[in-house]
């Protein structure tokens, strides 16, 4: 059965004419396989860089001389401020290098590759590959148009480390402007005039000129999180004043749930070791101090939702902590459930709902059928030997009849 994933919806652009509806604007996304049983790299080079108009009509695929190679693939990455050229990404992988890949269960970033970012006029097919020329690295992604005409943006790999570059409009003049910085770089963007970049560098904000000079580190502060809130379903969103902080990388990945007291309850991953949560008795308006449960945890992302005809509140998290393991505080197994009758104050019947030691389950999402049954989904990987986890990842989703997490049984 031919299944195709869209995978890349990113923009609409649309052709510079006078006054044009939305149907006539084109909508740019990626098509490719998905169901191979030969593996990632199979079902990659089935990918293919597609247009649409809005209204559903006039598909077609751009870019298709880049993809001509064998083992070379397309990916819709975005359009030009004007919506006249797509950005596509021309890819191919040496199948050895894949193979590695495979087998070692990670990815080798420092060989076998060539990804180039193109662009793609959308009116007569043109292409002009721009990171090909005076080429500075095998991996090139991230572009990105520089403000009032001065030339693109773009990352590119360079043994392995992504690095901001940038150059010119013919694709010339390359140049690293990183500051000498030997970290993982990665949100690069440029200010509205162009005269400034900014960009994470192990999970560092930095502001640079826009030639690299000059280069400094913005002190963030605590980590801290901020809540938005709406009072018209979602029309608009006003900012709470509240903001949850916690200590290291403080406050992540949020989950809210309303509970039957009227209260609102958060529940964020974190790297202390237990479950904080927080709560709102104005509807989201604002927040209390963050409390420490007696749930350990590593970092991961918990799931708070509340189940229908009881309204009892389900928690489904990592019960697992471990400040002495490679990675997040902990392994990300066993992947387990929790009941809490009275709101959020305390939490019973715990449950799991995976237990291989030797995958990692996270990122568990959850909601409910007709019938009472619960749909968890989550994503997993099985643990390298060095107890790192694995770059392949598969999704999951386990069917389970509300009653199991009370104790009953299951008929999952």
């Amino acid at each position: 059965m031919l299944l195709f994933l869209v995978s890349c919806l990113l923009m609409v652009g649309s052709e510079p004419a006078g006054e044009e509806s939305p149907r006539d604007w084109w909508i740019g996304y990626s098509e490719s396989r998905n169901d191979l049983p030969e593996g990632q790299f199979a079902n990659w080079i089935t990918r293919r860089a597609y247009v649409v108009r809005a209204d559903g009509s006039q598909r077609r695929s751009i870019g298709a001389e880049l993809a001509s190679q064998e083992h070379s693939w397309t990916q819709f990455a975005g359009w030009s401020p004007d919506g006249r050229h797509a950005i596509v990404y021309s890819s191919w992988e040496d199948p050895a290098n894949a193979q590695w890949e495979r087998e070692h269960k990670t990815f080798r970033m420092t060989e076998g590759w060539l990804v180039d970012s193109c662009l793609v006029d959308i009116n007569n097919g043109s292409i002009q590959n721009l990171t090909s020329s005076k080429r500075v690295s095998i991996y090139n992604t991230g572009l990105f148009f520089l403000p009032d005409g001065k030339g693109y943006g773009f990352t590119a790999l360079l043994d392995g480390i992504s690095k901001p570059f940038q150059m010119d409009f013919d694709g010339g003049n390359k140049r690293d402007v990183s500051g000498g910085g030997t970290g993982f770089s990665y949100g690069y963007s440029a200010s509205p005039d162009g005269s400034r970049i900014s960009y994470h560098e192990d999970y560092q904000v930095f502001i640079a000129n826009s030639d690299g000079s000059n280069k400094r580190r913005i002190e963030t502060g605590p980590y801290s999180a901020t809540t938005l809130y709406s009072d018209d379903d979602g029309i608009t969103w006003q900012v709470s004043p509240s903001r949850i902080a916690l200590p290291k990388r403080g406050a992540m990945e949020p989950h809210v749930e309303e509970t039957g007291d009227g209260r609102v309850l958060m529940v964020m991953r974190n790297q202390l070791g237990k479950l904080y949560f927080s709560e709102s008795s104005d509807e989201g308006a604002t927040w209390s101090e963050p409390w420490a449960s007696e749930l350990i945890t590593p970092e991961s992302c918990p799931e708070l939702t509340r189940i229908p005809g009881t309204g009892d509140l389900l928690l489904i998290w990592n019960h697992h902590y471990d400040p002495t393991f490679r990675s997040h505080y902990g392994k990300r197994s066993p992947l387990t459930s929790a009941i809490s009758k009275d709101h959020g104050k305390s939490w019973q019947n715990l449950r799991d709902i995976e237990t291989d030691p030797s995958r990692a389950f996270s990122n568990p999402g959850c909601r409910f059928t007709r019938d009472g049954k619960a749909i968890v989904n989550y994503w997993t990987c099985e643990y390298l030997p060095d107890w790192r986890m694995q770059d392949v990842i598969d999704l999951r989703v386990a069917v389970i009849d509300t009653a199991w997490f009370y104790g009953g049984k299951s008929s999952r």
